[in-house]
């Protein structure tokens, strides 16, 4: 079953909207029947089957919430040097997504200083 993020559950029917709905019905081509779980970030996970379409929306009808234990048993803490441009940014989005709790930058004798100042031609 396919997890998407939600900011609020509506029992016994919620619709989904926007880039979840095209992401379900055009990327993932979900049919009528099968279940996507939802996650409004409360600790529970909302089990929905999909009842229809439309060109705006999908409904869903909920069947089911059990407790969400994909939530890392452990707090891990990375140290991090500066990288070189937008790498750090990206560095810490990956981390994140891998469960990390803890994020601590640092400067090392190896980073790179840049300047952040633009010059115009």
């Amino acid at each position: 079953m396919k997890r998407f993020f939600v900011d609020n559950i509506s029992k016994p029917v919620m619709e989904l909207r926007g880039e979840e709905r095209r992401h379900l019905a055009d990327v993932l081509r979900a049919r009528v029947g099968e279940k996507a779980i939802l996650c409004p970030n409360d600790g529970k996970d909302y089990v929905y089957e999909i009842k229809a379409f439309t060109k705006d929306s999908i409904t869903l009808g909920y069947v089911s919430e059990t407790e969400n234990t994909t939530e890392p048993s452990l707090d891990l803490c990375v140290m991090c040097a500066l990288l070189k441009g937008d790498k750090t940014e990206f560095a810490v989005q990956k981390l994140t997504e891998l469960g990390v709790k803890k994020i601590i930058p640092f400067v090392s004798e190896y980073t790179v200083q840049r300047s952040e100042k633009k010059t115009g031609s």
